[in-house]
C-alpha cells in the first residue's frame, strides 16, 4: 500500500518495542488519531536528551493493532504539519515521522498494520507547546511551572550549546577553508 516506507526496519522496531518506556523512549496508542498529549512528549524530548516515540503501541511496548491503515498516512502528515505550526510547537521543529509496517508476529492480527515512529532530537532551544514548557524525567513529561524550573532549563541549554555564545577574539582566519 505504501510505496515509500522510510529507513526504520521492522527488526529495529522489534528491538525498540522490547524496551520499557524511559527518558528517551515513549509508546503511545494512536489507532485513528494523534494522542492529545503527543506534543507534550515532543516538547519534553526536544528540551531534554531527545528520544523515540512509537505511535500505535501500548505503554508496555506491545503492538496489538498499531495505527489504522486507512489513517496512517494522514496522521503522519498531520504530525509533520503540526510540528511546523508555531501555535502547536514554538519554536517550530519540523519532524520526519516514519511509517513502519508491522510484522505479523508483532501483532495479534493477520492484516497489515502500521506504526508511526518519530525520532526527536535534543534541541539547542527551549520549546513550548501551547504556551507550556515540558521536560522529561524517567518515563514521564513534566510541565515546568515555576520561574526557577524554567531558568534551570535555559541555563542547562546555554552550557551545552554554543550558538548564542559570542567569541569576541575569534576571527575569520581562525577557520579553515573547505570545512
Amino acid at each position: 500500500m505504501y510505496s515509500k516506507l522510510n529507513s526504520m526496519t521492522n527488526l529495529e522496531l522489534k528491538q525498540i518495542t522490547k524496551n520499557r518506556e524511559k527518558r528517551t523512549l515513549e509508546f503511545k496508542e494512536a489507532w485513528n488519531a494523534l494522542p492529545s498529549n503527543l506534543f507534550e512528549t515532543i516538547c519534553a524530548f526536544l528540551n531534554r536528551d531527545g528520544g523515540v516515540i512509537v505511535l500505535g503501541a501500548h505503554d508496555d511496548g506491545t503492538i496489538s493493532s498499531g495505527v489504522n491503515s486507512a489513517c496512517v498516512e494522514q496522521l503522519s502528515k498531520n504530525l509533520a504539519n503540526m510540528s511546523n505550526n508555531s501555535e502547536v510547537l514554538s519554536p517550530t521543529f519540523l519532524l520526519q515521522p516514519e511509517i513502519v509496517e508491522i510484522d505479523e508476529d508483532m501483532t495479534l492480527f493477520a492484516d497489515k498494520k502500521y506504526a508511526i515512529v518519530v525520532q526527536v532530537p535534543s534541541s539547542s532551544q527551549v520549546h513550548n507547546t501551547k504556551g507550556k514548557i515540558f521536560d522529561r524525567s524517567v518515563d514521564g513529561d513534566y510541565e515546568l511551572r515555576t520561574d526557577t524550573e524554567k531558568r534551570a532549563l535555559y541555563l542547562r541549554k546555554s552550557t551545552i550549546y554554543t550558538e548564542s555564545t559570542i567569541y569576541p577574539h575569534l576571527k575569520k582566519e581562525h577557520f579553515k577553508d573547505g570545512i
